[in-house]
């Protein structure tokens, strides 16, 4: 499993940098709830858990973001750090 997280991090360095950060929460919160299920701490449970809201907050933020771009005439565009692509 964690080759797989690995895997998609790497893939997503060209990207943007909102993905970047999705997938480094989302491999932290992995790593804690793993973490967490093998010694049996409550408080890494929790952490997990803090960790997997903060994730789940920077996946709709892309969310919202690409269904904002998808508009013809957009009100508004949230920043996702996009790289440049020559």
């Amino acid at each position: 499993m964690m080759v797989v997280i690995r895997t998609n991090s790497i893939v997503t360095l060209r990207k943007s940098v909102a993905f970047i950060a999705l997938f480094g929460f989302l491999t932290i919160t992995f790593l804690l709830l793993a973490a967490a299920e093998l010694s049996g701490t409550a408080v890494l449970t929790k952490a997990g858990g803090g960790v997997g809201v903060v994730t789940a907050i920077v996946a709709y933020y892309i969310g919202i973001s690409e269904l904002l771009s998808a508009e013809a005439s957009p009100v508004f565009t949230l920043p996702l750090g996009a790289f440049k692509t020559d």
